[in-house]
């Protein structure tokens, strides 16, 4: 299975915080919904045992930039108990680079799960 999403935007709340907070407050969301969608595919989807996803954000030249893929398995498991977001979603196998709390654009990469 193969799923592209796009990144939500900020939050409207935090248009009062200072810009690299709100960023990061942005990535740690983004992290959570890759995990969530993990979850949503394979109670939805009980056949599939692996997925390629794929999170992709609108630039600021109005260009969707990925920035985070993942290879995930219905065997991953996912320990709750690490209190890291980005941990638990790289356990799980997603791939982003992180700067400051905030995740950087990747270059396009083509890949599938074994």
């Amino acid at each position: 299975m193969e799923c592209d999403w796009l990144m939500r935007p900020a939050d409207p709340w935090d248009k009062d915080i200072h810009p690299h907070v709100a960023r990061e407050n942005q990535t740690l969301q983004s992290l959570r919904d890759a995990l969530d969608l993990r979850d949503i595919v394979f109670r939805s989807f009980p056949a599939v045992t692996s997925a390629n996803l794929r999170m992709f954000r609108m630039g600021a030249d109005s260009e969707l930039e990925l920035v985070m893929t993942g290879c995930v398995s219905r065997t991953n498991e996912v320990l709750r108990r690490v209190a890291s977001v980005a941990m638990r979603a790289r356990m799980c196998g997603f791939h982003f680079s992180l700067a400051q709390g905030v995740l950087e654009r990747m270059a396009p990469v083509s890949f599938s799960c074994p």
